[in-house]
């Protein structure tokens, strides 16, 4: 499921924005979140469940023995680093190359989902990331291991964050997973980032697919550079509408989360689009190439 299938769209989003107004607690609100996100990842993919319910029990466990290794030496504390970082690549592989599994696999990912391939790439890509980036972190030291599972859960499926980022870090977002409300300035936010993200990836983004498809069948220059422009603003509006309404959701559910993309500018052309389109991601590498740097003997 994607966000601008007509069906979260149209039933399963406002159903589910009305049923945490219910009540203020954020228990019950991380609760509806966990089962529409549950519905939204398993929609047609029953293996999928169970991927998801074993990678975060793993980074439960495996964030707590780095935590309780860092006492006795840094390099026992990264051997659970390394095996949360070999179990999320594995998942990886399961779900974007699922269909090369034989007929009848347990690890055969449905043909349904394998077709939404420019959608199911990069959300794996993200969900995984933002797993491994919970079990660095306390292995860094930047937070403390999480003793609440259920609030793992909530971090690790919450479905505004899940296609397209932000890939927000545990430990700037734990709070509000404990205490968040949701208000009319919110929902109003919301409302207009969700609209502006899906007239991008409606309307506008695949206008210029078409044109860049068109291209590919021409052998002029010009087509050629057409194309290739157009294949840049396709992805940058592909990118950012998802985005967009990631971050719309996530603001009718009561978090305050930053954009993943910056607008680009003509100082840092193709440069900018490629980190524009990977804020979070770029941040998060940014911190293993210090701490790593850090690390290593002068």
């Amino acid at each position: 499921m994607v966000y601008q299938d007509l069906l979260f769209a149209s039933v399963i989003l406002p159903l589910s924005v009305l049923a945490v107004m219910f009540d203020r607690s954020a228990e019950y609100k991380d609760l509806i979140l966990c089962l529409v996100s549950f519905l939204f990842l398993t929609w047609g993919a029953p293996l999928l469940s169970a991927l998801v319910f074993v990678s975060v029990i793993a980074d439960f466990f495996l964030a707590l023995a780095a935590e309780g290794s860092l006492k006795r030496s840094k390099s026992s504390a990264a051997v659970f680093v390394g095996v949360d970082l070999v179990m999320n690549l594995f998942l990886f592989l399961v779900l974007t190359k699922g269909g090369i599994f034989p007929q009848g696999s347990v690890l055969r990912i449905p043909g349904q989902i394998l077709s939404q391939r420019k959608f199911l790439i990069p959300a794996a890509a993200f969900y995984l990331l933002k797993n491994f980036s919970y079990v660095y972190d306390v292995y860094s030291g930047r937070i403390k291991a999480e003793r609440n599972i259920f609030c793992l859960l909530t971090y690790s499926i919450a479905y505004p964050f899940l296609l397209a980022g932000p890939v927000v870090r545990y430990g700037d977002i734990s709070e509000q997973i404990r205490k968040r409300s949701v208000t009319a300035s919110l929902l109003d936010r919301g409302l207009s980032s969700y609209a502006l993200g899906l007239a991008k990836t409606v309307i506008a983004a695949p206008v210029f697919e078409k044109l860049y498809t068109a291209c590919l069948d021409e052998k002029s220059a010009l087509c050629a550079w057409i194309g290739a422009a157009a294949f840049l603003a396709y992805g940058y509006l592909a990118f950012s509408g998802v985005s967009d309404m990631g971050v719309g959701i996530a603001q009718m559910n009561g978090f305050e989360v930053e954009k993943n993309y910056l607008p680009i500018s003509s100082k840092h052309m193709l440069g900018g689009l490629l980190k524009s389109c990977n804020t979070s991601m770029t941040q998060f590498f940014e911190d293993i190439r210090a701490n790593t740097r850090a690390a290593l003997p002068l």
